[in-house]
């Protein structure tokens, strides 16, 4: 009788063995795979990426205009390596940052598009020419809330250029 009950305790504590066996292997499998790959670090962060990127899109500004001015030649016009995609795009196309835009006081009752685009903050080629068409088919802008009425004119781009339009 001894017998059956050594045996019976014997496989209980075999079986608790087992398990406590595979319970220690998964946790070293698991912290192994941990220490393997570790968690990535960036080499720099968001701000000086974006302090970078500005730098950058600052100096194209600067070596646009003379590009500009040697049209004659045509290949002086590529001298600089753009390394962003993003940038190329922007910088051919013709958009202008709010920094390069002129702050002197545009009157929007008898700007042409060109003026328009060269000193509104947001307001393209596009937009400009939404705003002469609006000015053609409308008459005279009484006061700068009208330009909420042009298609592509809203509040935020109003408030941007507040202090560069003028009514006379």
């Amino acid at each position: 009788m001894m017998n059956k009950k050594c045996n019976i305790s014997n496989s209980y504590s075999e079986i608790l063995f087992v398990r406590l066996g595979v319970l220690l292997l998964g946790l070293f499998v698991m912290t192994s795979a941990a220490q393997a790959d570790p968690p990535r670090v960036l080499h720099t962060s968001f701000d000086e990426y974006a302090r970078q990127q500005q730098q950058h899109d600052q100096n194209l500004a600067q070596e646009r205009p003379a590009n500009n001015t040697s049209a004659s030649s045509p290949s002086s016009a590529n001298t600089t390596v753009n390394k962003n995609p993003a940038t190329t795009k922007k910088a051919t196309t013709g958009k202008t940052s709010a920094s390069q835009k002129s702050s002197t006081p545009i009157n929007i009752n008898t700007a042409d598009e060109s003026s328009l685009s060269n000193t509104l903050v947001g307001v393209g080629p596009a937009k400009a020419r939404a705003i002469v068409e609006y000015r053609q088919q409308n008459g005279k802008f009484k006061q700068p809330e009208d330009l909420l009425a042009v298609k592509g004119i809203g509040p935020a781009t109003l408030e941007k250029n507040r202090s560069r339009i003028r009514l006379n």
